[in-house]
């Protein structure tokens, strides 16, 4: 029999993927997958055109966002499942995450013309077409101007943490983000925790109310996967997967429906959420 999956890491144009949201629903419906997350980093403008086609195809869908963090110093990326889109809270911190990254992307662009490179912000804006601005945006600028041949060269010789060009911007705390995620009635999950994640950083998100942990990803090995897993079950946490589809390579499209989890843990998260906002909504009354 064939195991009915879920891919709950999915990306469009709305941030730094290649397909509409509409495209990316309708590749994840043919791939064979049951239910689906649009998780766009920072913005939540392609869930509505996902979430309607999800229901015309007879997709199971929940609301989802990758919300860039900062936690000790470096980025951490909160995957946020089930909360009300028309959160004003949650919306004006998309908004101003919206704005961090402009400031970023134009402080980056500054010191790229210092090193000799002619790329200005209005090709990265172009590039984005509206989306939040990210390093992915600028790298496909240098590489369609020939500055470099792929994005790991980018991300290696200039955009990458220790790169020259590097510049990191002012994000949302952990615990803040995680705070606003419950807020709007849902979930925070820790993405692609890998290898960059000590036990004292897990044990400090969960204290800050950390659901879950995404256990499938493409970069994680069998051995991780079996860590967060396990993690997750000791402390009774969730677990959540996908391919964190972009659709720029051939390997996007051969993880989609197969680098995902099983409907189990999708339906406990759809459980969770609906717990969860029962008790917010309890609260807030």
């Amino acid at each position: 029999m064939k195991r009915m999956l879920a891919d709950l890491h999915l990306h469009s144009t709305a941030s730094d993927g290649k397909l509409k949201p509409s495209d990316v629903i309708r590749h994840a419906h043919e791939s064979g997958l049951k239910a689906v997350s649009l998780t766009d980093h920072d913005t939540i403008t392609g869930l509505k055109p996902a979430r309607e086609l999800a229901g015309e195809l007879g997709l199971e869908f929940i609301n989802g966002v990758e919300l860039s963090t900062f936690m000790n110093g470096r980025e951490c990326h909160i995957l946020g499942y089930g909360f009300d889109d028309d959160n004003p809270n949650i919306n004006k911190l998309f908004g101003s995450q919206l704005s961090q990254r402009r400031t970023r992307a134009e402080a980056m662009i500054h010191e790229l013309n210092k090193l000799g490179m002619e790329i200005t912000f209005d090709e990265v804006w172009a590039e984005a077409v509206n989306a939040p601005i990210s390093r992915v945006h600028i790298a496909r600028v240098l590489m369609n101007k020939g500055y470099c041949a792929t994005q790991n060269e980018v991300f290696f010789r200039f955009l990458g943490n220790r790169g020259p060009a590097y510049v990191p911007f002012e994000l949302v705390a952990a615990d803040d983000g995680i705070e606003a995620i419950h807020e709007a009635g849902g979930v925070a999950v820790l993405a692609h925790p890998s290898n960059y994640y000590l036990y004292e950083d897990l044990k400090k998100l969960m204290d800050w109310g950390i659901d879950g942990f995404e256990y499938i990803h493409p970069s994680h090995n069998y051995t991780q996967q079996m860590k967060y897993f396990n993690h997750a079950r000791n402390y009774d946490l969730l677990v959540t997967g996908g391919s964190d589809f972009h659709g720029y390579l051939n390997k996007d499209y051969n993880n989609l429906g197969m680098v995902a989890v099983d409907m189990q843990h999708f339906h406990h998260l759809c459980e969770f959420i609906s717990v969860h906002s029962e008790s917010t909504n309890a609260q807030l009354t």
